[in-house]
């Protein structure tokens, strides 16, 4: 899954969730995201 917003990027493994990339995000919003995707996991899995 690919998050991106303005210079920053990141991207995250769905299984097993994991951080693969970040450019520019802090990891207070890095958590925040997985938190999402967490959240979310069964939805993302089935898109």
């Amino acid at each position: 899954m690919h998050v991106d917003r303005d210079d920053f990027s990141a991207k995250y493994w769905l299984q097993p969730i994991n951080l693969a990339r970040n450019v520019g995000f802090s990891s207070k919003e890095l958590n925040k995201v997985r938190a999402i995707i967490e959240t979310e996991h069964e939805a993302l899995l089935e898109v």
